[in-house]
């Protein structure tokens, strides 16, 4: 009797919580339609407003008060925008006239999401009370190094493309970063991040890269993750040491660009991955559906890191016919469709072209292209062993070939390694496009917990009979070396990558204090967006001192040149189209420091106050 008191009462829990969850995921089907007519409301309302309102608005965005918009890019804009809206109140009616099968599979959804979160709760308890504290605390030590390291670094000074970031998406409202893509500088997950950092903190170089180095430093722990599931705790902790104190990964760490967020989903979809061979649980696969989409809304070229693992799973599910049918093409139609919703905004505003068909996935001839990818990719191998003394970098790429020989191809599949290796030449050679060195971050943690892997099984003779914690030691004992290393050699403030202009905060502060009503800034990128921030910190309206039109200037012309990595020669500043036919003289130095030159531009017919500096002093 009791038994069955037992059992009904189980039973009738179990009844109350499907029946809440129904009600639940019926809920959640009317507000996604809601939504869905709400954004079509939206798109089509926006699409009526006149090209002048249109205009006028878009000027307030950018620095010089003139948006590039013509009129037929504004019809375009409508038609696309007229286009999107019943496209997604399409999708809004058919969602609500499909509510009842729908709900049902979301009352699914939500059972195994608890089912995942109870097992993911589980699991992760079982697997700290199993492993001793000292492997924990040199996990947890690696992660405040990895930490340190970057913050070390946080406060440099400001470089041309996270300017721009900051001064194109982030500083503006919220619905810029996800509607404009000007040039892929804008990886919008990343810029509307760094709009909500900044928010909350204000505009301080810091500030603006905060969401960079939070992916940065939970790279360290995510790549220890996937390592484990690959290759088991040894390597998990070499693996997670490499990342620590990688040098061009502790660069981008502070780099306010998007990088380290796709690195950090690439690292979490592989560990995802090595579970979803064995799972059924639509969470799970749901989940790696929603991490792919954001990192490809951080940035397109996801595509290498995501595509690698989809082949990998491809080919391990390959005799699982029913789970690869039911289970990965779904998650991977998913995913696409997920990330064509995120990007609707953008393309229905500014066309699909921007961002398929931009400048830099442009094919290149079969020549060029065979020209520049070897290079290209030596520079990235260069790039990725920064700071590594050579004895380590030689250690690497064996423990990287060990890596790989002593994978097991069975039923845990190929080595994702070689995978990611031939997805990556393939989809290059099938674009025809050489990508930056930096889009190649996103898949370095593949190498070095390749690495640390052969590593291990290379010194696995000389480990086996020596005590538990020298493994633990020795992966401290790599991390304080090369961070070391990295900090001795300076290279990450000295970095060129996305250019610098490391005078721009003292130019700034000499023409807060000298620049007079009328007066007019030339400079040249990486100079401009640089010195735009640095001016628009100190309250002055950049966009007009530095983006003038050669009309209705009446003051000075102050010309300033960065010497250095990526610099315009003074000659090149002076013909400035802007300033033809001014007749100007001979110009005057006014300041000169370590990487910048300032001078005044006189004109024939203006008068021009007398200098109160005299030329060519240094500060």
């Amino acid at each position: 009797m009791r038994y069955r008191t037992s059992n009904l009462g189980g039973y009738s829990r179990g009844t109350d919580d499907s029946a809440s969850r129904q009600r639940l995921a019926g809920l959640i089907v009317l507000v996604l339609a809601l939504l869905l007519i709400v954004a079509a409301v939206v798109l089509a309302v926006g699409s009526f407003s006149s090209y002048d309102t249109v205009k006028q608005r878009l000027d307030g965005f950018v620095a010089d008060g003139d948006a590039d918009f013509s009129p037929r890019a504004f019809d375009a804009a409508v038609l696309r925008m007229r286009l999107g809206a019943a496209l997604v109140a399409l999708t809004g009616l058919t969602v609500y006239l499909g509510r009842a099968p729908t709900s049902r599979r979301v009352a699914g959804l939500l059972a195994s999401i608890g089912a995942a979160g109870s097992a993911l709760v589980v699991g992760l308890r079982a697997a700290i009370a199993a492993e001793s504290r000292v492997h924990l605390g040199v996990l947890a030590a690696l992660t405040a190094t990895g930490l340190l390291l970057r913050v070390a670094y946080l406060f440099q000074p400001m470089r041309y493309d996270e300017a721009n970031t900051y001064l194109q998406f982030a500083s503006q409202p919220w619905y810029v970063a996800l509607t404009t893509y000007p040039a892929p500088n804008n990886h919008v997950f990343h810029s509307l991040l760094v709009h909500l950092s900044t928010t909350v903190f204000g505009g301080e170089p810091w500030a603006i890269r905060m969401p960079a180095l939070v992916a940065g430093v939970l790279l360290v722990p995510g790549t220890y993750l996937a390592a484990r599931a690959l290759y088991g705790r040894d390597a998990a902790l070499v693996a997670a040491a490499l990342v620590a104190v990688s040098s061009v990964l502790v660069e981008f760490s502070v780099n306010a660009r998007g990088y380290t967020i796709a690195a950090l989903v690439f690292v979490l979809l592989v560990a995802l991955a090595t579970r979803l061979v064995a799972s059924d649980n639509q969470a799970e696969w749901l989940a790696f559906a929603v991490l792919a989409a954001i990192g490809f809304f951080t940035v397109p070229v996801m595509l290498y890191g995501y595509g690698a693992i989809v082949a990998w799973l491809a080919i391990v599910l390959r005799h699982m016919r029913q789970r690869l049918a039911k289970r990965l093409v779904p998650a991977a139609v998913l995913s696409v469709a997920l990330t064509a919703a995120l990007y609707l905004p953008i393309a229905a505003t500014s066309g699909l072209g921007v961002l398929v068909d931009n400048e830099f996935v442009e094919p290149l001839p079969w020549t060029t292209f065979g020209q520049r990818l070897p290079d290209s990719l030596a520079s990235t191998f260069e790039e990725w062993h920064r700071d590594v003394p050579l004895l380590v970098t030689v250690a690497l790429v064996a423990g990287f070939v060990a890596g790989l020989a002593h994978h097991r191809w069975r039923a845990a599949g190929p080595p994702p390694a070689v995978v990611a290796l031939v997805w990556s030449l393939v989809a290059v050679a099938a674009q025809r496009v050489v990508p930056f060195e930096r889009v190649w971050l996103i898949v370095l943690p593949l190498y070095l917990l390749t690495s640390a892997a052969g590593l291990m099984f290379l010194l696995r003779p000389l480990l086996r009979a020596r005590p538990g914690f020298l493994r633990p030691a020795a992966a401290t004992l790599l991390a304080a070396t090369l961070g070391t290393a990295v900090i001795a050699s300076g290279s990450v403030p000295a970095s060129e990558t996305t250019s610098t202009f490391r005078d721009a905060e003292r130019v700034a502060r000499f023409l807060a204090g000298d620049l007079r009503p009328g007066d007019k800034v030339v400079a040249a990128p990486p100079s401009d967006a640089i010195l735009e921030y640095q001016l628009d910190r100190r309250g002055l309206h950049a966009g007009a001192l530095l983006y003038w039109s050669s009309a209705g200037t009446t003051g000075r012309f102050v010309v300033v040149v960065k010497e250095g990595v990526d610099a315009y020669p003074l000659s090149y500043l002076l013909a400035d189209p802007r300033l033809e036919g001014l007749q100007p003289h001979e110009p005057v130095l006014l300041r000169r420091y370590d990487a910048a030159r300032i001078y005044e531009l006189r004109v024939a017919g203006r008068l021009n106050r007398k200098l109160r500096i005299s030329p060519g002093r240094r500060q």
